[in-house]
């Protein structure tokens, strides 16, 4: 007979190991691939308009690269649109790229690259991440998100400690439902404006 685990146990188990044996991981991946492909499919227009607006409104590469830490702490390099300048000012279209979340439409692709997932935790600048951090927290068991409870609590614009509340809070209730409770308040939110 299989063993239960008590909700106590949960909080030190990850989610592959709360659902060994079940489908909810793989559930998450193609949730992942079928709405990343899909927003791909539906925004090509939408990304491409964007890419000449930004190419046109500053100098500049379309796209802008980050270091960003993924699941165990591997470096990956996290897309955006750019929407500052070389200088660091935002750009004329910068700000509206932010206010409506359009910056980060590019991470659909690494979404698809199985560096990102849909919801996650918010994806740390390598740079601002101690090592020993990245060995004990345990928001590094998942793949970073393009949206999460981070964006729900609007934590943006604060500090690192910040961070930890809702990513860890994320981990310890993570299931398909939320996934998509998420997916549709971040998407209500960014329509409405308030992507910043």
């Amino acid at each position: 007979m299989q063993a239960t685990v008590s909700p106590a146990e949960w909080a030190d188990k990850t989610p592959e190991e709360i659902f060994r044996g079940h489908s909810a991981t793989v559930a998450k991946r193609l949730l992942d691939l079928g709405v990343a492909t899909l927003g791909l499919v539906v925004l090509l227009p939408v990304l491409l308009a964007i890419a000449i607006a930004v190419k046109v409104d500053s100098r500049g590469p379309v796209l802008f690269v980050s270091r960003r830490l993924g699941r165990n702490g591997r470096v990956f390099h996290c897309l955006k649109f750019r929407s500052l300048t070389q200088d660091g000012r935002e750009t004329g279209l910068g700000s509206l790229l932010r206010r409506y979340g359009l910056d980060e439409l590019p991470q659909l692709v690494n979404v698809i690259r199985g560096e990102m997932s849909v919801v996650g935790p918010r994806p740390l600048l390598a740079s601002d991440c101690p090592r020993g951090e990245v060995r004990r927290l345990k928001r590094f068991e998942l793949m970073p998100g393009m949206t999460g409870l981070w964006a729900a609590h609007e934590a943006e614009s604060m500090p690192f400690a910040s961070y930890i509340s809702p990513d860890e809070t994320y981990r310890n209730n993570w299931s398909i439902w939320l996934d998509v409770v998420i997916v549709m308040r971040s998407t209500g939110a960014a329509l409405a404006g308030r992507g910043r």
